[in-house]
């Protein structure tokens, strides 16, 4: 009886310790900064990294949020700024998410990456003010970039980015630099 119930007890410490091989760091400066991270699965990585501060030039907040099922996924989200947001999903295997948002007090801009299926990779980067950008992919060994620079401390639309990828293998670059004078740059895929 004793050794039943302690390879019961040896068996539910091991599947606890296999249970909880997720890693996620969360750093946070400013005020009102809000950050959710939720992952299942094995060996997944998420790391957040957020700065905003409240001065003349600058909002108050930043949100991020980071949702992993799978096994093996990456995720690291970083924004400089105010009222930046992005968010992460992905759904499968050896996936991998960047996000690089805001350059100093850069505010406003979005981006959001969602993934669906195996060894998908996306990388989305923001500098400046009021850029949108949007990943979504699903299926397996897909690719997506977005490169975004609008002008600094403006007040109009700045870039807005989307691609929209479904099936195996395929592979899309954006590049967006400027804005047209008030106007909002577009571009899809």
């Amino acid at each position: 009886m004793k050794k039943l119930i302690f390879s019961a007890a040896a068996l539910m410490c091991a599947s606890m310790m296999f249970a909880q091989s997720n890693d996620s760091k969360v750093y946070q400066n400013g005020t009102m900064n809000d950050s959710d991270v939720f992952q299942k699965g094995m060996s997944n990585e998420s790391t957040v990294d957020q700065k905003g501060s409240v001065n003349a030039l600058s909002g108050y907040m930043n949100d991020a949020d980071v949702e992993q099922r799978g096994n093996d996924n990456w995720s690291k989200v970083k924004q400089d700024g105010d009222e930046n947001i992005a968010d992460v999903r992905q759904v499968g295997n050896d996936n991998t998410a960047e996000i690089d948002t805001g350059v100093g007090y850069a505010q406003e801009n979005t981006a959001m990456t969602e993934q669906l299926g195996n060894n998908n990779d996306s990388y989305q980067k923001q500098r400046y003010d009021f850029n949108e950008a949007y990943i979504y992919q699903d299926g397996n060994n897909n690719t997506a970039h977005q490169d975004q620079n609008s002008n600094p401390n403006q007040t109009t639309p700045g870039n807005f980015a989307d691609a929209y990828q479904v099936g195996n293998g395929n592979d899309s670059d954006q590049k967006q630099v400027g804005h047209n004078g008030g106007g909002l740059n577009a571009v899809g895929a």
